[in-house]
């Protein structure tokens, strides 16, 4: 039925049949993953929500696709059977070319993850934001996604570490890399001078970056600090800093770099936390 719904789509001129998304959840969102991997080039992006992931040897070789995994952190069915595969899954499909996120709310609400992802602008900005044509064709941008030349780099295999412990398991230094609207890391009692937390990409890169902290209400930003880049984890840079009105940091790299961290230049402990990290490369 689905290959059917796609199949006449092409016979409107209205249609762009390289923007066709993908979406469901529970054991819809099973389906849509084996879908999209059985017929490679149908959807130009896909986000399955509380799914058991197929097995990495599912993705195609040409054609691996695009993917955002969400779930909760307190889903019995879906993280138990399926998080410890991902991470292979993921692995396999950014090595042939595609891009696979995976975010996981810190939420003990079960198996009712989508409320929560399908209200994630950041998400369906992502998913608008693919196509399968080719860059230089694909300018036609669907419901406020923008198409700025640059794509977004995806953190999925990033390590990350801070000198400071997270206040709780569901606030830990992993959270940022989601981007996400509910996620987020928050330091025990905040951080003061030479306090860090970094990010160990999976590569070098070059390109945008920008960091955003504070809550949803627009507390707890870090006002007084700074990014410093690194290539090898030893000598570091100065990057960019954070603005004392809004609590975010945005800056260009031109020179490669592998390491990332946030510092503070306060000298007592203020609380803060780090909501999410975005590195853009020019296409």
């Amino acid at each position: 039925m689905v290959r059917k719904v796609v199949a006449l789509a092409g016979d409107y001129a209205s249609v762009d049949t390289n923007r066709i998304y993908f979406t469901g959840f529970s054991f819809g969102a099973d389906g849509v993953f084996r879908t999209a991997m059985a017929y490679p080039g149908m959807f130009a992006a896909v986000v399955p929500i509380a799914a058991i992931a197929p097995p990495a040897d599912f993705v195609p070789e040409r054609q691996p696709g695009n993917y955002w995994y969400v779930c909760n952190d307190g889903d019995g069915v879906a993280r138990k059977d399926c998080l410890e595969g991902l991470e292979e899954l993921r692995a396999r499909v950014v090595e042939l070319g595609g891009d696979f996120r995976v975010s996981i709310y810190p939420s003990a609400a079960g198996h009712d993850a989508w409320t929560s992802a399908w209200n994630e602008k950041l998400i369906w900005d992502w998913m608008f934001s693919k196509s399968l044509a080719k860059p230089d064709s694909a300018r036609r941008v669907a419901r406020n996604a923008v198409t700025t030349g640059e794509t977004s780099i995806p953190l999925g295999g990033a390590r990350c570490s801070s000198s400071v412990a997270p206040v709780d398991d569901a606030h830990d230094e992993t959270r940022p890399l989601d981007g996400l609207a509910k996620t987020y890391f928050e330091p025990t009692a905040g951080f003061r001078r030479d306090d860090w937390w970094q990010v160990e990409l999976e590569e070098s890169t070059s390109g945008r970056v920008v960091i955003v902290t504070g809550d949803e209400a627009g507390g707890r930003i870090l006002k007084s600090g700074y990014v410093e880049l690194s290539g090898n984890g030893k000598t570091w840079r100065r990057g960019g800093g954070f603005s004392k009105n809004n609590g975010r940091a945005e800056f260009k790299a031109t020179s490669p770099f592998r390491f990332l961290r946030v510092r503070s230049n306060q000298g007592y402990k203020a609380p803060f936390v780090i909501r999410h990290v975005q590195i853009f490369k020019v296409q």
